[in-house]
């Protein structure tokens, strides 16, 4: 995990996609999702990254950060560099399309599996989201039928609140470019 961390604090969080680095090791990735929704994602989950994703919906293409199926669901991960106009459609037609593919033809809707999408937004302007247990300014979106509906909207401008500490070094990574601290 070293060599990550070592590799990450040389690049430019955004332009370089530092994040999706440290989001392709799947116990990092499990540790950010934990962190944020309490969830526990087996250790041997494969993590894809953009790029490595190819979903469509009628001829248009999406391509989300980081992405891990397990059996429990689907959780997505992306960071929005500015919050400005902050794209929610955009976000929720990726939740919306992730959801709508993890049926397979044949399979009944009770087959359906949640989808967990979590936007880190870099900046401190443009969205007014409420408190939350974890983060200061954190917005969750639950249907009640199994909790099928998570969007999770984490304002990285307010790393310093976290209350975990891995948390609040991811945090901390995306809004400053660099990751600070070894510990998890």
């Amino acid at each position: 995990m070293s060599d990550i961390l070592a590799d990450i604090a040389t690049r430019d969080i955004i332009r370089d996609g530092a994040f999706k680095i440290f989001l392709k090791n799947p116990e990092l990735f499990g540790n950010v999702v934990e962190d944020i929704t309490g969830d526990q994602l087996p250790d041997e989950c494969e993590v894809l990254i953009n790029g490595e994703i190819q979903l469509t919906v009628n001829g248009k293409a999406i391509q989300p950060d980081t992405l891990t199926v397990v059996e429990t669901g689907t959780y997505n991960i992306e960071v929005q560099t500015k919050s400005s106009g902050f794209p929610f459609h955009r976000h929720l037609f990726y939740w919306a399309t992730i959801y709508a593919n993890s049926l397979k033809s044949g399979e009944d809707y009770k087959d359906l599996k949640p989808v967990v999408s979590i936007v880190i937004f870099k900046d401190k302007g443009g969205v007014n989201l409420r408190e939350d247990a974890y983060l200061s300014g954190t917005l969750t979106a639950k249907a009640k039928a199994k909790n099928h509906l998570q969007l999770i909207a984490i304002n990285a401008a307010k790393w310093k609140e976290a209350k975990n500490e891995r948390l609040k070094y991811f945090l901390a990574l995306v809004h400053n470019g660099i990751y600070i601290g070894a510990n998890r």
